[in-house]
């Protein structure tokens, strides 16, 4: 009898032990899952950002004051991030990066694309500035960002005629951006790899500051 007893005791420790593995197997998978499912695929912290970058993204160690990394969203070979000196709600913010800058003035764009086709980034920038020039209103000026040849256009795509024009400009552009071209800044990296962007209605100065920042 004994002998029994002893073994229908050994046979719902075991049971009782297979429910308790299955149990925290369904937990941990259920887990994980919430985990994942609170990553907002349009807003993400920099380190996965750039894990679906694939690629060293490159980060700034200058921005304006109070500015600071938002939010980003990447796929193999692009990302768009984006820096303010304002709040977002990144669980919930949903909206396509480049245009949310190209709305929100005062909101600055770093955006790296991989071409596979660009093989020399100084001549591709001398062609971009020109097309640019002979086919708009729009006037460039190239500029050297460490090395690497460089074109931008001030707020309103012309050299504003002075310090307080621009400053209005800044001004206005916080309050509505319409029809209103950013400043923007754009260079090859050093092999060739990437197109670099940055874009925002903010003074062309604090552009270059950042992308002279780039590492």
């Amino acid at each position: 009898m004994a002998y029994n007893v002893s073994n229908y005791s050994s046979s719902v420790l075991i049971v009782i032990l297979v429910f308790a593995v299955l149990f925290l197997m369904l937990y941990f998978t259920q887990l994980t899952f919430t985990v994942v499912a609170k990553d907002n695929l349009q807003c993400l912290p920099i380190a996965k950002m750039e894990k679906r970058f694939s690629y060293d993204f490159l980060t700034p160690t200058y921005l304006p004051s109070e500015y600071e990394y938002k939010c980003g969203a990447a796929s193999t070979g692009e990302a768009d991030v984006f820096y303010w000196d304002k709040p977002i709600d990144s669980n919930n913010f949903n909206e396509n990066i480049e245009d949310f800058v190209q709305q929100n003035g005062g909101s600055i764009l770093l955006k790296m694309t991989r071409y596979t086709d660009i093989k020399n980034g100084t001549q591709a920038t001398i062609e971009q500035y020109n097309h640019i020039r002979n086919s708009s209103a729009i006037k460039p000026e190239l500029i050297d960002i460490n090395g690497k040849l460089a074109w931008e256009n001030e707020i309103g795509g012309i050299p504003a005629p002075s310090q307080e024009h621009l400053q209005k400009l800044v001004k206005q552009t916080t309050n509505s951006t319409n029809g209103v071209i950013p400043a923007r800044l754009r260079f090859y990296t050093a092999d060739n790899a990437f197109l670099v962007r940055v874009e925002g209605y903010v003074p062309l100065e604090e552009l270059e500051k950042i992308a002279k920042s780039l590492h």
